[in-house]
């Protein structure tokens, strides 16, 4: 049996000056139609965001990035379709 509790421990120095971190939505059009149900942001609005977008740029990030919507704001809508509470850490 392997003995983990000499585990080498990671310097993670190199990845944290290296790379940017971005929030990453699983299934961003389901939210997006969760936020369009919620009366967040209509239809007709979305569809002109996308348009410009490329289809590598997160629709959630701009609409974040550009103050159209807060990610509390869109967390809240997500735990409340999930029956969940939403909690503001």
């Amino acid at each position: 049996m392997e003995d983990r509790s000499r585990a080498r421990s990671c310097d993670d120095s190199w990845l944290n000056t290296h790379t940017t971190l971005h929030p990453v939505y699983s299934n961003e059009n389901y939210l997006l139609d969760l936020l369009v149900e919620a009366g967040a942001i209509d239809t007709g609005t979305l569809d002109g965001i996308k348009a410009e977008l490329s289809p590598l740029d997160s629709t959630i990030e701009f609409l974040i990035k550009n103050n159209y919507l807060t990610a509390d704001y869109i967390a809240q809508v997500a735990a409340y379709n999930s029956a969940m509470e939403f909690v503001d850490l």
